[in-house]
């Protein structure tokens, strides 16, 4: 988020678009292949028109003074190539950005991406230099592509009087208000798929929930793969530590306040195929008022062979892994009323269980933070109604989705984008209710 002064209008904080363009996977994993860094090497071939209609449009949203009161003021370059010419080097980040747009901001690349240029593009440069001034070329002079950086650079507090010490010391992490504000905008990005025979929010009556599932008491995998603090204390000299509530912290600290009790049974590893855990984790379902289920995937953060997603790590299955369905099934089957919270970074597909009379609701949840346990205890017991609407379309089966996964372009149904899918979603772009109320959906508004 960029804000500005109040006084100046000279930005506290900088923006960054990304990624500048055509950038739509990291690996090639979903086409067959085993290289985890396609996207270094892959040329992406695409008409004028899908960049316009596509690829070039939120651009034209996020960095044009012509057509936002507050234009991004940087912007970093994908790793890939266009049309033969890598994006860091390409003639659109003048006359697209600078010309057209009349972007005012600076231009980066991706961490070692002008490096990389002359690793993975040998054809068009051969040394690192060479990679760097081919970039400069783009941009015509040296001297704009400078003044723009130190002129944002001067405009920070960074300059001024606040210390940056102060910004990274350890009492500026973690603190109560930071807590608050961030169990807040975990709350708001819960988003209601499913809510049948009103089984949310959960009866102040209730005396006993099971709480099961494997994501239920996992901790580090809140953060995702980018985090602003480390769990690890020993890491202290890097970043400060954060105090991490999980699904089952939050869940029991709320029990000790209001009186119930909660029972945790994890059930089922995430991707394999043990079922040990199944049978206890029924039980305690049967013996509960109410079973909530946290399933999902499982970033990198948490090393393992269980990781599902990360930075270069595409995944080649929209479907909940392992058995964490038939957790879901056989809970369900209970008769005890059944939430389950998806709990992911990417889209999810769950069509029986979105179609199932036994699951009363769902619940997707992305990484939310250090408090989204909170917060989904907050959601779960009505102090809070779940706000978030879906960022992307989730697809009921592969076969909906294009079928050549290293083409980018928009020729054939659904081409890269949900735009041009002529079937029916499982759940459309923008869906979720706010409203805990007997079969919730909407669409946007």
């Amino acid at each position: 988020m960029q804000t500005e002064s109040d006084v100046d209008n000279t930005p506290l904080t900088i923006a960054t678009s990304k990624h500048f363009f055509v950038y739509n996977l990291d690996s090639d994993f979903a086409a067959g292949g085993d290289d985890p860094q396609a996207r270094l090497k892959i040329n992406v071939n695409v008409t004028d028109a899908d960049l316009r209609q596509t690829y070039l449009r939120i651009f034209k949203k996020t960095t044009s003074p012509h057509f936002t009161k507050s234009p991004a003021r940087s912007v970093m370059c994908s790793y890939n190539a266009i049309n033969g010419i890598p994006a860091y080097a390409h003639p659109m980040l003048q006359e697209y950005l600078r010309d057209e747009l009349a972007f005012p901001g600076f231009i980066v690349s991706d961490e070692g991406a002008i490096q990389w240029m002359g690793e993975g593009y040998h054809e068009y440069t051969s040394s690192d230099a060479e990679s760097a001034k081919s970039s400069m070329k783009r941009s015509r002079r040296l001297s704009p592509t400078c003044s723009r950086l130190e002129s944002s650079l001067e405009c920070w507090t960074l300059f001024d009087s606040v210390s940056w010490s102060d910004l990274s010391a350890e009492n500026a992490v973690d603190t109560a208000e930071s807590r608050a504000l961030a169990r807040a905008l975990a709350g708001e990005s819960l988003v209601l798929l499913k809510n049948e025979n009103n089984v949310l929010p959960l009866k102040t009556t209730t005396k006993k929930v099971a709480l099961l599932g494997p994501n239920a008491n996992r901790t580090e995998t809140l953060l995702s793969n980018h985090a602003g603090c480390k769990a690890n204390p020993n890491d202290q000299t890097i970043d400060p530590s954060c105090t991490l509530v999980n699904p089952l912290d939050g869940l029991k600290a709320m029990a000790m306040k209001d009186g119930f009790e909660v029972t945790y049974e994890q059930g089922v590893d995430i991707d394999t195929n043990r079922t040990d855990g199944i049978d206890a984790a029924v039980k305690l379902a049967s013996e509960a008022d109410v079973a909530v289920i946290v399933v999902g995937l499982i970033t990198c953060q948490e090393t393992g062979d269980q990781c599902q997603e990360a930075e270069a790590l595409d995944r080649t299955s929209i479907t909940l892994p392992g058995l964490q369905e038939t957790l879901v099934e056989q809970v369900a089957n209970t008769g005890t009323p059944t939430v389950v919270i998806i709990m992911s970074g990417g889209t999810v597909s769950v069509p029986s269980l979105a179609k199932s009379d036994s699951v009363d609701a769902i619940i997707q949840s992305f990484y939310g933070g250090e408090e989204l346990g909170s917060a989904m205890a907050d959601m779960l017991f009505g102090k809070i109604n779940p706000s978030g609407r879906l960022p992307a379309t989730i697809f009921e089966k592969l076969e909906d989705l294009p079928a050549d996964y290293l083409s980018m372009e928009m020729l054939d149904a659904p081409g890269r984008t949900g735009r041009y899918f002529k079937g029916e979603p499982l759940y459309a772009f923008g869906f979720g209710s706010t409203k805990l109320s007997n079969k919730s959906s909407c669409g946007l508004p």
